[in-house]
Parts: C-alpha cells; sequence; structure tokens
C-alpha cells in the first residue's frame, strides 16, 4: 500500500520519467555510434572490393599469366594500404616476373 502510494507521488514520476529519458537518449546515442562504425566498416569493405577488382584488372591485362596467383594473393589482403601499395608494385612491373615477385612479396610481410 505504501508502494502504491509513493509510486502514484509526482516525485516518484518524475525521477522515473527522468531516468526513462536518459535512457532513451543514451539509446539513441550508442545507436547513432554504432551505425557510424557500421557504415565505415561498410565503406571500408566496398574501398576493398573495388581495388581489389582494380588490381586484378590491370593483372589480367597486363600480365594474364599471373591472375590466378593475383587472386589468391587478393583474396588474401584484408588491409587497405598493403592492397594500394601491391597496386602500385604491379603497375611499375615491366615484366611478369617482376609482377610475380611484386604480387609474392606480399608474403614477406
Amino acid at each position: 500500500m505504501m508502494q502504491d502510494l509513493l509510486r502514484d507521488s509526482w516525485l516518484y514520476q518524475e525521477i522515473m520519467q527522468e531516468g526513462y529519458d536518459k535512457g532513451i537518449e543514451q539509446g539513441i546515442e550508442q545507436g547513432i555510434e554504432k551505425g557510424i562504425e557500421k557504415g565505415r566498416e561498410e565503406e571500408r569493405e566496398e574501398w576493398l572490393r573495388r581495388q581489389r577488382q582494380l588490381l586484378m584488372t590491370i593483372v589480367q591485362m597486363h600480365f594474364p599469366n599471373t591472375a590466378s596467383l593475383a587472386q589468391q594473393q587478393v583474396d588474401a589482403i584484408k588491409e587497405p594500404e598493403v592492397l594500394q601499395s601491391l597496386i602500385f608494385k604491379v603497375l611499375e612491373s615491366q615484366t611478369e616476373e617482376q609482377a610475380t615477385e611484386s604480387l609474392l612479396s606480399i608474403n614477406q610481410k
């Protein structure tokens, strides 16, 4: 009975509303942070996908005999910086042998 009286009081109601509002606010902030994080990860994955596709196009155009090796290496790369570096190395390659060396060099890192 005493609890019912307390629950019906304006002070109790005010405290409960404040807690509810604060919980909603924190939930929204956490949701926004998670959404931003997920968006960044999706953007990173899309960038990697496009760069992998670019490298494979370069390899297929200039060094088609190394395409299967390139595909294996490209699939294994998870870091954008490593992939970008490999693209530049392959672009600098003058021969198929140099391109192969470039593709294999990522295993040593």
